[in-house]
């Protein structure tokens, strides 16, 4: 069955998340703000998972595979992912399943790498190819096949609804950075 407070959760999460990326790209505007952002996005992905427990492995390996890469690299960002640790501990650590996590922080890691050492560097000239890549598919495809060998379609449709707020504020802040 499907959990729509999750898959709002998801968006707001990843809209949030992007928002936070744009003080990166050139957003002007206190960084009170984007601190209040990550803060935010912390809170609803804590709150997502104590409201789906088993899509713990997938936010823990995602921060994870962030950390591991350095991606988590700016005070909002730092905030949000102590916002997060901090609601965990108050609501309570879910039981993780540790296969989950080591197959979700690898998706999540592949993500990072190619971003960094492939587009970053502009090895990709096929722009289809590199359309795609910037997406970073490799977390959503990896939690769709351990979804699909588990069963457990919520490590999935969360990453993809996540994935679908990130892009949609991508696309709509492009011309607020310019």
């Amino acid at each position: 069955m499907i959990n729509y407070t999750l898959i709002i959760l998801a968006i707001t999460a990843g809209c949030l998340t992007k928002f936070v990326d744009l003080q990166e790209h050139g957003l002007r505007m206190r960084n009170a703000v984007f601190c209040a952002a990550a803060f935010l996005y912390g809170f609803v992905s804590a709150y997502a998972v104590v409201i789906e427990p088993v899509i713990l492995p997938l936010a823990v390996g995602t921060i994870l595979g962030l950390v591991i890469t350095k991606k988590i690299d700016s005070k909002a960002h730092i905030i949000g992912v102590a916002s997060f640790m901090i609601f965990m501990f108050i609501w309570g650590i879910p039981e993780i399943n540790l296969i989950y996590l080591a197959v979700l922080i690898a998706g999540s890691f592949v993500d990072e790498i190619v971003n960094s050492f492939v587009l970053d560097k502009e090895r990709i000239k096929n722009r289809f190819l590199g359309k795609l890549l910037e997406t970073r598919p490799f977390l959503e495809i990896t939690a769709f096949a351990l979804a699909a060998l588990t069963g457990i379609w919520p490590l999935w449709y969360t990453i993809f609804f996540y994935d679908l707020g990130y892009i949609l504020t991508t696309k709509s802040s492009l011309k607020l950075v310019g």
